[in-house]
């Protein structure tokens, strides 16, 4: 039974009864839909039994107002439909807010209407707890949400929230949202560094911060800042990322200092290291002369190797060196391309190009059987020179533990293919 007086510009304050078959036992009684803010009276009851009932509409202050003024419309509707109900906020598996939860919902009813909605909470201690009523919400004009303080919910994880949505016929629908956590703790995190290659002096050198720690919600990202010299600024080189290490490319002689924070799924934030951070490094790069063969920075100038098994010993005496060489290959003959550490950090790669200097035929990072090495193993189907790139694997590297040795050896022969005719050529690499 919905009275509408007030929304439609009446002076009525309405005041509603539903009355038994004798017309004098009262059921129900509604004063205000919601009191004292919206006057028009709504009432919902499910009958007792089947038969003739009452309905008494009168003013609030009968019997001392009415008039031409006072008028209103009533709708009586049966309803047998629940009404539909879900939480939109928090969803399963969320972490609270440690201070205020507001919790939404999507619910209606398309016959009688939502009445009100009920919030609850049960904590994650499901054997010695039960559901508490959080609120009892009366007034959709908000969305029917419930602003929740949460400043006294102890850390945990596994609670829940539940709805109840009744319409005014009183039938309801239920939503709940499960697994939910309360975690008020920051993480732990802090950076350290390594050299490639175990003790390798190279410009470029590994930060890691993969052992933080976070005691309930686990950690979401990360934030990494570095300073270049004790007098330096402190300066953004990661924000927000799920990485948990990160190549730095320094310069020689600076020391790096560096340091990091973890920032966990309830949204729980670690500070940052004071002082001088969580560790520092100074690159010192062990300098070293240019080879014999410098310099060979491309094929225009690339030096001559023989094909004999004899070694040529070379070394990267600068970022980002190459070493180019040539070398005559006979048709039907197969060459072995071999490069050995004798640096301790030559991470060599090999590229062999084609008489344009250009015109990659195949190429090898690292020999199974000899790492970080190189080997190439390359049949020639015609004769003519050919064009051999090194270069280390990281740009960055140079310097006194870079040396490499290489050599070029006739290791077998197969027949070219007839009239000379030029055939791609299957590339293998060793085995």
């Amino acid at each position: 039974m919905d009275i509408d007086a007030k929304d439609n510009g009446s002076l009525l304050d309405s005041y509603i009864f539903l009355l038994d078959g004798d017309g004098t036992n009262v059921l129900a009684e509604n004063d205000d839909e919601i009191l004292y803010e919206v006057q028009d009276s709504h009432l919902g009851y499910q009958l007792p039994h089947d038969g003739t009932y009452y309905i008494k509409v009168r003013a609030w202050d009968h019997p001392s107002a009415g008039g031409s003024d006072y008028f209103y419309d009533i709708t009586l509707l049966r309803d047998e439909i629940s009404p539909s109900a879900r939480i939109t906020s928090p969803d399963h598996n969320a972490w609270l807010d440690p201070d205020l939860q507001t919790i939404t919902t999507d619910v209606s009813d398309s016959e009688s209407g939502i009445r009100h909605v009920t919030f609850y909470w049960h904590d994650a201690d499901w054997e010695n707890s039960d559901w508490i009523v959080l609120e009892d919400d009366w007034d959709g004009r908000d969305g029917w949400t419930y602003d929740w303080d949460t400043s006294g919910i102890p850390e945990q994880q596994g609670g829940a929230v539940y709805i109840y949505a009744y319409d005014w016929a009183g039938n309801y629908a239920g939503w709940g949202s499960y697994s939910l956590g309360m975690d008020r703790t920051p993480p732990t995190v802090s950076a350290s560094v390594s050299p490639l290659y175990g003790d390798a002096p190279f410009l470029d050198f590994w930060v890691t911060w993969w052992d933080g720690w976070d005691n309930l919600a686990g950690i979401a990202s990360y934030d990494v800042q570095y300073r270049d010299g004790p007098g330096g600024t402190w300066t953004n080189l990661l924000t927000g990322t799920a990485d948990t290490y990160t190549r730095f490319v320094g310069q020689d002689g600076h020391t790096y200092y560096f340091r990091t924070r973890a920032r966990d799924w309830a949204g729980n934030l670690s500070t940052y290291a004071g002082g001088d951070g969580d560790v520092q490094h100074t690159v010192q790069i062990c300098a070293t002369a240019a080879d014999a063969y410098e310099g060979d920075d491309s094929h225009a100038v690339a030096k001559t190797i023989a094909t004999d098994g004899s070694w040529q010993s070379h070394n990267f005496h600068a970022a980002g060196d190459q070493d180019w060489l040539q070398f005559t290959a006979t048709a039907g003959v197969t060459y072995t391309l071999v490069t050995t550490n004798t640096g301790g950090h030559a991470d060599t790669v090999l590229y062999l190009y084609e008489d344009d200097g250009t015109t990659l035929i195949d190429s090898n990072d690292d020999d199974p059987d000899n790492w970080p090495a190189s080997r190439l193993e390359w049949g020639a189907d015609r004769g003519g020179v050919y064009y051999v790139k090194v270069e280390h694997w990281d740009p960055y590297a140079y310097g006194c533990t870079t040396g490499y040795d290489l050599s070029i050896a006739e290791t077998g022969s197969f027949e070219p293919p007839a009239n000379n005719v030029y055939l791609p050529v299957i590339m293998r690499k060793a085995q």
